[in-house]
């Protein structure tokens, strides 16, 4: 039997660990903007049901969303980047599964 080489040993796992956090961190990112969104709508529909909702009211909610979201947002471009970039150094520690995903995506 073989003896594995040191990037199916070592650094293999060792990116696929880096990648994992990375694309956790951009999960809950995403999970984050969902929550912001579905409050505001959530207190769009609270003051509809109330009457209370005038073009103001909406145009401030939606902007204090926004203000919210923005560096959110901005985050998760960011970490798209580094999955990417994470993704790239997992596949080049990991050549069989490249072949595989090349395969796969075609």
């Amino acid at each position: 039997m073989p003896v594995p080489s040191e990037a199916e040993r070592i650094s293999g796992p060792a990116a696929f660990d880096t990648l994992q956090h990375a694309a956790k961190r951009l999960d809950q990112l995403i999970a984050n903007l969902c929550e912001v969104t579905d409050m505001a709508d959530e207190l769009a529909e609270s003051e509809k049901k109330t009457g209370s909702l005038t073009a103001d009211a909406r145009e401030h909610i939606e902007a204090r969303a926004y203000r919210a979201l923005q560096p959110i947002i901005n985050a998760a471009m960011s970490q798209s980047g580094q999955v990417d970039t994470e993704l790239a150094g997992y596949l080049k520690q990991s050549p069989a599964l490249a072949y595989w995903l090349k395969r796969w995506q075609a």
